[in-house]
Formats: C-alpha cells, sequence, structure tokens
C-alpha cells in the first residue's frame, strides 16, 4: 500500500526524519520498527535513528524487513535530493510519523498545518505485566512544552531521576517526576500530567 510517513529522531522541538514511501500505515510499521530494534538490533534504538535516519536524508521507497533488503533512495539519481522534514515541514503526503525515542516508540498522526495527534507509545523493553501489589518507582519523563501547535510532547522516560536537570535547561526542556511501577505506566501518567498542564497554561 502506498501510505507515506516519516522515520525520524526526537528534537528538543519536537522531531526531524526521513520520507518512506510505502508501507506507512501503522499496522505494518510499527511492528517492523519493534522487531528491527528489540530483536535485530538488541534494543539499540540510537544505532537504528543513526543509520536509518541520519544516513539516509534522501528516504526510503521501502525500509529493509526480514527477509527483504529494502530500497534508499541514497543510492540512486535521487541521492542528491534531501527530503527531511522536521514538525514544521511535515505535509499531507505522509499522515504518520514515527519517532524512535531512546525509550520507545511514538507514532504521531499527522493533521496538517503543524499539528499532530499521539496515536501511542509502544516501549523498546518488552515488559512483563506489573503486579498490582508492586512497588511504585519514580520516573521522570523529559519534555519539550509546545503551546503553539497540537504536537504531542516527545517523552524520554528514565528511572530513578535525579539531579542533573542542567541538560534539561539548556536543551530548552522540561520534566515532571511521576510513580508508576512499569514504564509503560510511567508514560500514560505523563502524558496525563503533561496535558493537564498544558489545558492550565491555555487558561
Amino acid at each position: 500500500m502506498i501510505t507515506g510517513s516519516i522515520l525520524a529522531a526526537p528534537t528538543p522541538t519536537g522531531f526531524i526524519g526521513c520520507a518512506v514511501d510505502t508501507l506507512g500505515q501503522p499496522g505494518a510499521r510499527v511492528p517492523l520498527l519493534l522487531d528491527l530494534i528489540r530483536n535485530q538490533h538488541h534494543g539499540d534504538a540510537a544505532a537504528v535513528t543513526a543509520r536509518y535516519v541520519h544516513d539516509h536524508p534522501a528516504g526510503w521507497l521501502m525500509l529493509p524487513d526480514r527477509g527483504l533488503p529494502g530500497a534508499c533512495y541514497c543510492h540512486t539519481h535521487h541521492r542528491s535530493m534531501n527530503r527531511t522534514f522536521t514538525e514544521r515541514t511535515a505535509d499531507a503526503r505522509h499522515p504518520w510519523v514515527y519517532v524512535l525515542n531512546a525509550t520507545h516508540l511514538t507514532v504521531l498522526r499527522n493533521r496538517g498545518n503543524g499539528t499532530f495527534n499521539n496515536a501511542g507509545d509502544f516501549l523498546w523493553a518488552d515488559e512483563p505485566a506489573a503486579d498490582p501489589g508492586a512497588p511504585l518507582r519514580a520516573w521522570r519523563a523529559v519534555y519539550y512544552p509546545l503551546h503553539d501547535c497540537a504536537l504531542p510532547n516527545i517523552l524520554a522516560i528514565e528511572p530513578d531521576p535525579d539531579d542533573g536537570d542542567a541538560e534539561l535547561i539548556v536543551a530548552c526542556l522540561q520534566s515532571i517526576t511521576v510513580d508508576a511501577a512499569t514504564a509503560a505506566d510511567a508514560l500514560l501518567l505523563a502524558h496525563a500530567a503533561i496535558a493537564r498542564t498544558a489545558d492550565q497554561a491555555d487558561h
């Protein structure tokens, strides 16, 4: 199916990534990316981002899959093209954006005019379901607050937060701390808390 998408890395203001011209719907792309990072690259999201995003500014016709080599434009007559996009330049030709965070995959639905909806988060680490009596852990959610468009906040979830907030301040990021038994629960709580903060800022 010819459904365009963007494979992206997070930035302080949103994302930057390259175009992928086919099979961009979540039903096909999410399983491929989870397998690529979880199984083929042993959880190394940074290596996948470098290889498939930063090293391919001309983008892809089709991403590699098990048994299929994939097809990029970097080794064709299109190699001089720069088909990189950000949250400001992504257009309607690419209705889906897949952001490769350090801890998880974020799926964004491109609504046009610089607006996006968060369509889901998928952890790279396959967590077991939390025991209802399991103790809670402190997690820090790092995000960039955008109040001028509907771009969901890109989160980096880290257990056991420390006081090292200097890098966050330099990058214009903010962070909140949530208590949860698992990273998946922490993501849900963080999204809810950030949404409340944004609503309060708008009123």
